[in-house]
């Protein structure tokens, strides 16, 4: 049964007991561009208490950096890169603990990544010089299956357009690539608002024939859009038609709910010199079947923040359908409960 968290005993008990905030965005931080009532000077209180504050979000539109300056920006003050875990930022840290050199922690081979910019910059961040993602040069190329059918063997596609440290060409030394000859270690497919059928289409002629790792971002199949709240496809729906189009599920999925992210989380976490134990942290989150779901796969307490998408009734229905292991340990109306009433 969860327990609503109301009373200042009820707080302060959970307070002693946690070290690990980890916190989702959407709903429980913002509302859509807005910064819900309270929780910068809650930031600022868990802060000043001694707190460790990791921000999980399933976002591959913007890398680390870009999700950073857009937190100051909203005005939540001090967040700093480490404290951001994203999807996109996952994969590339999964790519690198797979793929990468122990000499350099680098990975010496090309990624296909069907995604946007901030997915691409983390991956890219993993890749040896002269190794590039590939994939959004794809994208003003008209589709024609026999086009993508040719470009496995003969140079029909334009070159990555990453250069290597010294700002150098591509190394293969050409105008144009095939497809086979990218050679690629991985293929990592999210949600790309500029994608095309000759992207995914390349993408999937690559996990066909080659042993590239099928590398998912995060399940999301939709994402709700305009004042309607419409439900357009995400990174979810893009995922299912390339595994359709394969016929063979993700090796791998990165992002919530998923425990790829907090296992990798904990790992980076201990080299940095910060032990995470799972007993001592709380995943907080609006949303039942990820956030919840996430924090309950990686064995630490949960809360629901009903200042998101999900409400008491959302509980109701569970335990009526009997679905009391899907239940989070807690309730909160916000975030804001941890901050002392006379501050608020």
């Amino acid at each position: 049964m969860a327990v609503t968290l109301s009373t200042n005993a009820q707080v302060a008990d959970l307070l002693d007991d946690v070290d690990y905030f980890l916190l989702d965005l959407d709903g429980v931080v913002l509302l859509g561009d807005s910064v819900i009532p309270h929780i910068p000077e809650t930031l600022r209180h868990l802060r000043e208490s001694g707190k460790q504050i990791r921000f999980i979000s399933n976002t591959i539109l913007l890398e680390r950096e870009g999700l950073m300056r857009h937190l100051h920006a909203a005005g939540i003050a001090g967040v700093a890169m480490h404290e951001i875990y994203t999807a996109a930022y996952t994969c590339a840290l999964y790519l690198q603990e797979n793929f990468a050199q122990r000499e350099d922690h680098l990975i010496h081979r090309n990624v296909f990544v069907l995604g946007p910019s901030g997915l691409n910059n983390e991956v890219q961040s993993m890749l040896a010089a002269g190794y590039s993602t590939y994939g959004p040069e794809l994208t003003s190329i008209p589709y024609s299956p026999d086009l993508v059918a040719r470009a496995w063997t003969e140079p029909l596609l334009p070159l990555p357009s990453h250069t290597d440290e010294n700002n150098h060409p591509h190394p293969l030394k050409k105008t144009k690539i095939s497809l086979k000859e990218l050679d690629p270690v991985a293929v990592v497919v999210g949600v790309d608002y500029n994608m095309n059928m000759t992207e995914m289409a390349c993408a999937v002629a690559l996990l066909q024939c080659t042993t590239a790792r099928f590398v998912a971002t995060n399940p999301d199949p939709a994402d709700p859009a305009g004042a309607r709240l419409l439900l357009l496809p995400s990174s979810g729906a893009i995922v299912a038609a390339v595994q359709t189009a394969v016929g063979r599920a993700p090796d791998v999925l990165c992002g919530k709910p998923s425990p790829t992210m907090g296992l990798l989380l904990m790992e980076k976490e201990a080299q940095e010199g910060r032990r995470v134990d799972p007993q001592r942290a709380v995943m907080v989150g609006d949303r039942l079947m990820t956030d919840i779901c996430f924090g309950k796969k990686i064995g630490v307490r949960t809360a629901l923040a009903l200042s998101g998408t999900q409400k008491l009734r959302d509980l109701t229905e569970l335990m009526e359908r009997g679905a009391t292991d899907e239940l989070p340990d807690y309730v909160i109306e916000s975030l804001a409960v941890f901050l002392p009433k006379s501050s608020s």
